[in-house]
């Protein structure tokens, strides 16, 4: 009787063990879901925590990446914090799309217009009776001219302003982003990322998990 007893706290031993080895897959959320991604989450629980629970480095090598990844997210957000908070040259840039349009209908249209007033110039000067009428029509058309004008120099003007400052805030733009892509390097951390991602892929093959 005593060693049926025994047996019986061995095997419940080894039992509390071997369950105590399984459920360890939520230690490590960054490994979840760097590593699986958005394949089903059951399956990629079980198969860390089988992965963890009869190999000597499976749960070794899970925490690597574990760490790895998270250092990885953390970086990636606060390289995104501080990007958003850079001077963006984007609003400019479609300004200035939208002020080059501008400016190219106003010369369209300074050129059909002036096209119409030669035209009329030269129906002015054939008239020989009752030319009060063709004048008037001249006289609009030439203040429509100025008019026309006088809005092209000013959003032209305004065009080559945003232009020398929108030069200027790209190449700041760029050089505050390269800085910043080489501060907190994050492709050098999705490379080691993936590099340990690969190293558990052939390690589950290797043990047939």
């Amino acid at each position: 009787m005593q060693k049926i007893f025994i047996c019986l706290a061995v095997l419940y031993g080894v039992g509390v063990e071997w369950s105590a080895a399984y459920g360890q897959a939520e230690k490590y959320p960054f490994y979840l879901k760097y590593y699986w991604g958005d394949r089903d989450r059951d399956f990629a629980v079980k198969v860390t925590d089988r992965l963890i629970a009869v190999t000597d480095k499976g749960e070794v090598y899970i925490g690597e990446y574990n760490e790895m990844a998270r250092r990885y997210e953390e970086a990636n957000n606060g390289f995104e914090r501080e990007i958003n908070n850079l001077d963006s040259p984007e609003y400019d840039k479609r300004r200035y799309e939208q002020l080059q349009g501008e400016v190219e209908n106003l010369e369209k249209r300074y050129n059909t217009v002036k096209v119409g007033y030669s035209l009329t110039e030269a129906n002015y000067n054939m008239c020989r009776s009752n030319c009060q009428g063709i004048y008037n029509q001249l006289v609009n058309i030439r203040n429509n001219l100025s008019n026309i004008a006088n809005s092209y120099n000013q959003k032209a003007a305004e065009l080559q302003r945003l232009y020398n400052s929108l030069t200027g805030k790209i190449e700041r733009y760029n050089r505050s982003v390269s800085d910043l892509e080489y501060r907190y390097d994050i492709d050098g951390l999705r490379q080691d990322l993936n590099r340990m991602g690969d190293k558990i892929a052939a390690y589950i093959r290797e043990q047939k998990i």
